[in-house]
């Protein structure tokens, strides 16, 4: 028996249920992201090649398509104002540490009306034996911070999903906040982040991440 944690039963307008994890597809023909696929890694015409010299680690290789250079356009959508939405502009780098066992972005957010001063981010990404899920931890110079693992053992149908639970007063107390992101191909990455309240989902950020030369 296996440790896996089993993630919050989301749904939003985009994705009513959430596939099996265990589901796998062993055929080798080329996927699209149109295409229905159980695969747990992009198709390869994705991914970007990754660090000169850096091998990944072969539990690590889901995750590749995030290494490198970001700059990220930002839409998020306060509550109470969601008819006004805050633009921002996301800056870093995202590389391995600790041999490969985990992947860090180190970015900085430049000032916007949310956020006048600016911030500065931290998103680890791995892999856990223990749960067979990938897990992230962010936090940021602000105190905030949370935990969360994806709904399955990598990306199914083009989406990797992060979920995990959050204080948030703002949202009225305890929420379910949702990472998916996707890629129209390579050097590109988007993030749709949701969060759940009382069971009702809406709609908090859209974030499109474009590679950039350093």
């Amino acid at each position: 028996m296996s440790g896996r944690r089993e993630g919050p039963a989301l749904r939003d307008a985009d994705h009513a249920v959430f596939r099996d994890p265990h589901q796998h597809d062993d055929r080798q023909e080329q996927h699209t992201m149109s295409e229905t696929s159980s695969s747990h890694e992009l198709p390869q015409d994705l991914v970007l090649p990754v660090p000169d010299g850096f091998v990944p680690r072969e539990e690590m290789r889901p995750l590749t398509p995030f290494l490198g250079n970001w700059r990220c356009e930002s839409t998020v959508y306060p509550p109470g104002r969601e008819d006004s939405p805050v633009k921002g502009l996301f800056r870093g780098k995202l590389s391995p540490i600790l041999r490969g066992t985990w992947y860090e972005w180190d970015y900085t957010q430049e000032p916007n009306e949310l956020h006048p001063t600016g911030q500065h981010c931290r998103y680890i990404f791995g892999w856990s034996p223990e749960l067979e899920q990938f897990v992230s931890i962010y936090f940021d110079d602000r105190g905030n911070h949370i935990d969360a693992v994806t709904s399955g053992a990598g990306w199914v149908d083009g989406h990797l999903i992060f979920s995990g639970a959050i204080l948030l007063r703002d949202h009225g107390g305890d929420v379910i906040m949702t990472d998916d992101f996707t890629s129209d191909g390579p050097g590109h990455l988007h993030n749709v982040v949701t969060i759940t309240s009382d069971g009702i989902p809406k709609l908090h950020a859209e974030l499109d991440f474009r590679h950039e030369n350093p």
